[in-house]
């Protein structure tokens, strides 16, 4: 079983952010996590995709929940803002996943591409959300280019 101390580091490095998959390689079960929903401790973003309520809800925890929900990547002017450019300070969250794919969510813009497997110049999309350093990434990973070493921002 998962200690305090485990979910409290978890939730740190993850913007607050935790999937019911992920809950589950921490060693909780699945009532124990039910009590931490039902209880109010974990609040549901998306499906299997929970914040714990002691952390702040930032557009990053959006954005980091939107892309744990579909397993896909922040897109468009989402990637824009995690690069820091100009104009985008205020950009929406964008996911894009693979066309076809049978993803939900509420709170941001999903995009399908049907070139998901190959490489696209002109959509570049941020995924850094859940490593320790932001990455530019064209539609498949193995593109990717290191911007920098330093973590997210814990909040905005």
């Amino acid at each position: 079983m998962a200690t305090r101390t485990v979910e409290s580091n978890w939730f740190a490095r993850n913007h607050g952010v935790i999937t019911f998959a992920e809950a589950r390689s921490l060693g909780l079960s699945s009532s124990a996590i039910g009590r931490r929903v039902e209880a109010g401790h974990w609040l549901r973003m998306h499906r299997g995709v929970y914040r714990h309520r002691a952390s702040p809800m930032s557009w990053h925890t959006k954005a980091f929940a939107a892309t744990k929900a579909t397993n896909g990547h922040a897109s468009h002017r989402a990637a824009a803002r995690l690069w820091n450019i100009d104009g985008f300070g205020r950009a929406r969250v964008e996911v894009v996943v693979p066309e076809g794919a049978q993803r939900r969510g509420t709170g941001f813009l999903l995009h399908q591409s049907r070139q998901w497997n190959r490489l696209v110049g002109e959509l570049l999309v941020a995924r850094g959300l859940d490593e320790p350093s932001f990455e530019l990434r064209c539609t498949y990973p193995e593109a990717a280019l290191p911007v920098s070493t330093s973590p997210i921002p814990p909040s905005e």
